[in-house]
């Protein structure tokens, strides 16, 4: 059986120029749909085996071009957050059931998405970067009039669905000379979310070995420290239908102080470190003296090292 419709509505989200081709025989269902949606389209190919006592349903989503602004729109979800651009989506699930929530709880999916320019506010994630440093190196964050947006680049992300929990896998993102990782979770049963994001400051020919730009109207480190460093600085926490980017995002606290003891490591090994280690060789050199010979000194302290691992195995 093949269907047209000018315009459907499936999931809140509607459809235009749909061309629904299904094929229904002894309780097994396949289906064929394809249509324009968001600016962009889509193709789904389903199937449904409604034999036994419980159906199962498998399908295959690929579409192309679709607008996300209005998505949010659709769904009420821009009121605080705004993300706009197109995007590709390949998905696949399955899910099984007699009931809307049985097939809910039960449903497994894995979708692929992928963006080459896209705009999130309202946060610029430059500037909380630079804020960031600013708040380790106990220094004034740079005056300057920063965008209310964050330009993103070469979006590329995996997310997995299974029991109302969506799971942001690894999405990436280039912001500026910043590259971006996200990481957390959606629980759609709890109305809560939960997203941790990763930067790494990227050097390119025009930094030097001592200063490090974040972008032409950027601000600028002026330590290897930062350069090319992995480093989950910002975390978004709150309640998934009311998503506030401006009061949800914060820096991590835990992380702030892990990684400000380990700056401040990094600060005195680069300061003293060369006459820290010239002193140790000096005291093995000693050590060895007394103990009667060149290498004396390491083969005690891997002896003493072996007999405390024994102790602490017994």
């Amino acid at each position: 059986m093949k269907v047209g419709f000018k315009t459907l509505t499936i999931v809140e989200l509607p459809l235009a120029q749909v061309q629904l081709d299904v094929d229904a025989k002894n309780g097994l269902v396949e289906q064929q749909l394809s249509a324009n949606a968001y600016s962009g389209n889509a193709r789904e190919k389903a199937t449904l085996d409604a034999r036994g006592n419980t159906a199962f349903i498998r399908f295959d989503v690929n579409a192309q071009g679709i607008e996300v602004a209005p998505i949010l729109k659709d769904k009420k979800l821009d009121k605080n957050l705004h993300l706009s651009g197109a995007i590709k989506v390949v998905a696949q699930g399955q899910a099984s059931g007699t009931t809307k929530n049985q097939i809910m709880e039960s449903l497994l999916a894995d979708v692929n998405f992928s963006g080459a320019k896209m705009q999130l506010a309202p946060i610029n994630i430059e500037q909380q970067f630079c804020k960031f440093i600013a708040l380790v190196n106990r220094t004034e964050a740079p005056e300057q009039t920063w965008n209310t947006y964050t330009e993103l680049r070469d979006v590329a992300g995996k997310i997995h669905m299974e029991k109302r929990v969506v799971t942001i896998e690894n999405v990436t993102a280039g912001v500026e000379k910043l590259s971006l990782g996200t990481k957390g979770f959606i629980d759609l049963g709890k109305g809560g979310y939960d997203f941790m994001f990763p930067l790494k400051l990227v050097r390119d020919a025009n930094d030097t070995p001592s200063s490090i730009t974040t972008s032409a109207k950027g601000c600028t480190v002026t330590s290897n420290y930062w350069a090319e460093r992995s480093m989950t600085l910002l975390r978004c926490k709150g309640a998934y239908a009311q998503i506030n980017p401006a009061q949800d995002c914060r820096p991590d606290k835990e992380l702030l102080v892990e990684l400000t003891k380990d700056y401040a490591e990094f600060k005195i090994k680069e300061k003293h470190g060369a006459k820290l280690e010239a002193k140790k060789e000096e005291l093995m050199k000693k050590l060895d003296d007394k103990l009667g010979g060149e290498g004396k000194a390491e083969k005690a302290k891997d002896l003493l090292k072996n007999l405390l691992k024994k102790k602490d195995d017994k």
